[in-house]
């Protein structure tokens, strides 16, 4: 079986757009394809769960902006997990 690897999310909306193979993309980053009418997609059954993080210089002063978003989104993960 042949397989590309692409790197990036346009490369893989566009290897699936142009015909080089099926992609699975966030429905976020083919909207705009969607939209134009180059790709179709279809939603996945079940569908897929992604893990993220947030990502933060540990050792970097943080305004208070930035601190208090960084504990509001860190309870908001610690809630979400729980409620799974």
């Amino acid at each position: 079986m042949n397989q590309l690897d692409f790197q990036g999310r346009h490369a893989v909306v566009t290897g699936g757009a142009t015909g080089l193979g099926y992609a699975i993309a966030s429905r976020a980053s083919v909207a705009r394809d969607q939209r134009l009418g180059d790709l179709v997609a279809i939603p996945l059954n079940p569908r897929l769960k992604r893990t993220l993080s947030m990502v933060y210089p540990k050792e970097k002063f943080r305004s208070r902006l930035v601190t208090a978003f960084v504990e509001f989104s860190q309870a908001r993960l610690k809630a979400a997990r729980n409620n799974h």
